[in-house]
């Protein structure tokens, strides 16, 4: 008892804004410890939040335009979020490069960073903008989402845009929110995302009081964080950082090469990642039905809240195993490990547990009505996949961080192409159960004991420059 409350005043004392002393090994993991806590608790309160604006915004949605026109928004934003792949990693890449430049003390790095990236950037989301206004006309968007007779194809039309311009806006503002994981700041821009997730609430509901159709809906959700975004970019140059001001002088090639190494095998982890996680709903508009897409999606929003959360409440840890490693404090990133993993595992049971017991009443009070409803097979099917991804995702980021990155891209590809693939046999004789099985095959069947045996390949042979997968993404399923 003595041990317990030792602990929880030394957690306690590590809940401040001011810095911890850095010129001691024990210095050094206090601080990593003090920003922990502190990206973990926002990172609960901020991701968490938007988790659960989501949740309303479905129900307000659903209410309002009915299941076969949610199944469609759900079927558009899967499809047009593989757009964020046209930034090439390089948002990926810059949280990696930044970790290590600020584990080496190099201010000037991170501004030659931050520079390289935003430029590219600029000139990215401008040729995007360019190419899809040309192409949006030309592509029969009802043929794409088998969604004849549901909306008019003008209507079909504005939608697509709606989802896909507050992404690619989004993609120069974006350098801030990986500046701040990269130096283990992200409690500050998490201030900024409350913010976002609340105006996309209140900019939802305004849509749906005004009966404004779809493609307002699509809008109303994303545009709160790009404006959050926006807010936090002006704020970190003017007040924050004005040091790291991006500048056309600090281009450089050097720079660019440096995040070309990291952002191209995340690049490709995150296109497999993609198809793992944004391929089924179209599959299943064409393959069933729009309302089937709804139900998936309603069954995946409820586990994926709550897998969310073992996720949130232990990826601070990774920049922090970044920063130890590059100082050489090995023995910190170990034990760490050990203790993220337990944790991920203990509330993904938790998790598991709770949708089997009430999966159908938390859909209940959530949705408001008793139409969308799943047997007990459907939901522990759906438990053992949190419990064997949240498993898994921890031993995606001590690989990530150990250089093993390459291994990562094989699984996530063989993961991708399995689910399509599985995905086209099962959905047309089990439907959407089909569609959850072939969703997590190969994280519990294959990943659920290789990661183990890379893992302890890993110890046995030694590590490697770092590289970090950023967030939520080194948990591929969620």
């Amino acid at each position: 008892m003595a041990g317990l409350q030792t602990r929880v005043r030394e957690l306690i004392s590590l809940i401040r804004l001011t810095p911890q002393g850095l010129t001691s090994t024990e210095g050094r993991s206090r601080e990593r410890h003090r920003r922990i806590v502190l990206t973990s608790a926002t990172n609960l309160f901020a991701k968490g939040l938007a988790l659960l604006v989501n949740l309303v915004v479905v129900r307000l949605v659903l209410g309002s335009v009915g299941k076969e026109q949610y199944g469609l928004w759900v079927a558009i934003t899967s499809v047009v979020v593989w757009a964020s792949l046209l930034d090439f990693g390089i948002l990926n890449g810059l949280v990696n490069a930044i970790a290590e430049a600020h584990g080496r003390d190099d201010r000037d790095a991170v501004v030659e960073y931050v520079s390289t990236a935003f430029v590219f950037l600029v000139a990215v989301t401008a040729a995007l903008i360019i190419g899809f206004g040309f192409m949006v006309r030309r592509v029969s968007w009802v043929l794409v989402f088998s969604a004849a007779g549901i909306v008019p194809d003008r209507t079909l039309q504005w939608c697509v845009v709606a989802a896909v311009a507050p992404i690619v806006a989004s993609f120069p503002l974006s350098i801030v929110r990986q500046l701040y994981a990269g130096l283990q700041k992200s409690y500050v821009g998490n201030a900024f995302a409350v913010a976002g997730s609340m105006l996309s609430l209140a900019a939802t509901a305004g849509a749906v009081a005004l009966k404004m159709g779809l493609p307002a809906l699509i809008l109303a959700l994303g545009i709160g964080p790009m404006i959050s975004a926006a807010v936090n970019f002006v704020y970190l140059l003017r007040v924050e950082m004005p040091w790291i001001a991006p500048s056309v002088r600090r281009v450089s090639l050097i720079g660019m090469r440096r995040l070309l190494k990291s952002s191209v095998p995340l690049f490709l982890f995150q296109g497999g990642a993609l198809l793992v996680n944004n391929s089924q709903p179209l599959l299943l508009a064409h393959l069933g039905s729009l309302s089937e897409v709804a139900d998936y999606s309603l069954l995946l929003r409820v586990g994926g809240l709550l897998a969310g959360v073992a996720i949130l409440a232990t990826s601070p840890f990774v920049p922090a195993f970044r920063e130890a490693y590059e100082r050489g404090d090995g023995d910190w990133v170990r034990i760490n490990f050990r203790r993220m993993v337990f944790v991920r595992v203990l509330l993904a049971s938790g998790a598991g547990i709770l949708l089997l017991l009430g999966g159908n009443l938390l859909l209940r009070i959530w949705l408001g009505q008793a139409t969308v409803a799943f047997g007990a097979s459907t939901w522990l099917v759906l438990a053992i996949i949190i419990l064997f991804s949240a498993w898994g995702s921890g031993f995606m980021d001590v690989l990530a961080i150990m250089d093993r990155i390459w291994v990562l891209v094989g699984f996530v590809m063989v993961n991708g192409l399995g689910t399509v693939f599985l995905t086209l046999i099962l959905v047309p004789r089990l439907g959407v159960v089909g569609a959850l099985l072939a969703y997590g095959f190969a994280t519990v069947v294959l990943w659920s004991w290789a990661s183990v045996l890379l893992y302890q390949r890993l110890l046995r042979g030694g590590g490697g420059s770092a590289v970090r997968i950023d967030g939520n993404a080194a948990g591929a399923l969620w």
